[in-house]
């Protein structure tokens, strides 16, 4: 590990230990790309800038600077995951999340999503589903005596596509995933009008319920990782109209 050009600043001897930890996937898989460290004239990380979620590094900001080119301020973060989360009872139900977000200085409503846990013995696969069933048991506030977390148990979330969604200054990664659940009209009314979160993490939401396939299609968002679901739905729901097969069968076919 190679850290001549790298300069650390502010770190006390207990954080920098844990940060130069080659378990510390944030940093150092970036870092282990740079094809051309010849180039590069310095990396500058600030203690404070390198933010803990849990016991893991989640966040770290880096000042970067190559010869012949700019010096760039990034942003790198832990992968992350996000589900559109539908159950079907009398109707077809979109279960979402109302968080307050700084950078808006407001609550913004979205679907489940969150940083990815451990990836333990390079299991991608495996920690993303378990953070799946993690956040929607803590954002939406499901019991385990429901028929809705019994239906999340055996339910096999499908995957939509990787992406970043803001590759100018920041490495976030995120998995986007559809659940179909199975639910009693009772629970949905219960679950919605909850609020949930991680008290620990003080992460607090307010569970919001759109009702029927017409309104969950038309629902107005300004959250992209949410409204590139919706249109993968609209997609879906367009394509069975087209083909005169039955929405319904699709829904069922992935519960």
């Amino acid at each position: 590990m190679n850290l001549k050009n790298i300069k650390f600043i502010g770190f006390s001897d207990k954080k920098l230990k844990a940060f130069i930890d080659k378990s510390n996937y944030v940093f150092w898989d970036w870092f282990n790309k740079l094809k051309d460290k010849d180039n590069l004239e310095y990396i500058k990380i600030y203690g404070k800038d390198a933010v803990y979620f849990g016991k893991e590094f989640g966040r770290v900001q880096v000042f970067v600077k190559f010869k012949n080119l700019y010096k760039g301020v990034i942003t790198l973060r832990k992968k992350a995951v996000a589900i559109g989360v539908f159950a079907v009872a009398d109707d077809i139900y979109q279960l979402n999340v109302k968080q307050f977000r700084y950078p808006i200085l407001d609550e913004a409503e979205e679907i489940v999503a969150g940083l990815i846990d451990s990836i333990k013995y390079n299991n991608l696969g495996r920690s993303i589903e378990d953070t799946i069933k993690k956040e929607i048991v803590e954002e939406l506030g499901i019991e385990d005596n429901s028929l809705l977390y019994k239906s999340l148990l055996k339910t096999k979330p499908i995957f939509i596509k990787s992406l970043y969604p803001s590759i100018g200054d920041s490495s976030e990664e995120i998995f986007l995933y559809v659940l179909f659940l199975k639910a009693k009209k009772e629970e949905i009314e219960h679950i919605c009008k909850k609020e949930a979160g991680n008290q620990e993490e003080k992460e607090y939401t307010e569970v919001c319920c759109i009702k029927g396939i017409e309104n969950i299609l038309k629902h107005d968002y300004t959250d992209a990782k949410s409204f590139i679901i919706q249109l993968w739905l609209k997609a879906k729901y367009l394509e069975s109209k087209q083909t005169s097969s039955n929405f319904e069968d699709f829904l069922f076919k992935n519960i």
